[in-house]
């Protein structure tokens, strides 16, 4: 039986997670952002209403295919309230990103990232790729 293979990149389509994927043992999970253009408006990269019910180790991967030399600000919010914010350059020099964010995180909450382009509003691509482990 041959392998179905889409017929679109799934680099066309943002697939702006709105859930945790739990991984078949239930004991970790993982979302992906897809790639994302991100302009001189705030943009939700992506927005979980809940995350579970149970406490979450929660790691995070941010990165832009851009050298541009921009500046970047990420916020994360739990519940609505801002629990992590910085800002990110962008140089061909640098890798642009953060290597990885780690955070737990409480049952119940919500989750969301956002971005903004604070250099211009010309929109750079970025993505996301969260995955974490449950708390027992």
């Amino acid at each position: 039986m041959p392998l179905i293979s889409p017929t679109l990149p799934s680099s066309i389509d943002s697939i702006r997670p709105s859930s945790l994927i739990p991984t078949r043992n239930n004991k970790a999970f993982y979302t992906f952002s897809g790639i994302v253009g991100i302009d001189g408006d705030e943009t939700t990269v992506f927005s979980i209403d809940t995350i579970g019910q149970r406490d979450v180790i929660l790691c995070l991967e941010i990165g832009s295919g851009s050298g541009s030399g921009d500046v970047f600000k990420i916020k994360i919010y739990s519940n609505g309230v801002v629990i992590f914010e910085d800002h990110m350059n962008t140089t061909v020099s640098e890798k642009a990103g953060f290597n990885e964010l780690k955070m737990i995180l409480p049952s119940n909450t919500s989750l969301e990232l956002t971005l903004e382009n604070k250099s211009t509003s010309t929109t750079r691509n970025w993505t996301v790729m969260a995955y974490g482990y449950y708390l027992e």
